[in-house]
């Protein structure tokens, strides 16, 4: 089971790579995708969690208004995934925000490495 503590730097870290996203990538800000929903489908059902769809027919399936409707840490690939990071590795033109990146990132594995432990 997921904290609120870790919930909410799930949430965090969906606003960081959803802002640095809207500035420089697209007018949703994200890099939404049916497969990538497929993804994020198959992780809450893993959590026990059954995620409804809001889009409509052939639509992304969890975006309704511009906005995912499924929590920030039930997709943890769309949270995390941001073009920057994922090409170069870094924003070349943003060091404070990259490092705020990982540091975020590093407190999610580690929270994530001890909930997995634990069980």
């Amino acid at each position: 089971m997921i904290s609120l503590k870790e919930q909410r730097l799930w949430r965090e870290m969906a606003e960081l790579t959803f802002a640095k996203c809207k500035e420089h990538c697209h007018d949703l800000g994200s890099c939404c995708t049916v497969g990538d929903c497929g993804v994020t489908e198959d992780y809450a059902k893993s959590q026990g969690v059954v995620l409804k769809r809001v889009g409509d027919a052939g639509e992304i399936p969890f975006l309704k208004d511009g906005k995912c409707s499924v929590p920030p840490h039930l997709r943890p690939n769309c949270s995390l995934h941001q073009c920057k990071i994922a090409s170069l590795g870094f924003d070349l033109k943003d060091p404070e925000w990259t490092k705020k990146y990982f540091r975020l990132r590093k407190q999610l594995d580690n929270m994530a490495w001890k909930r997995e432990e634990g069980k």
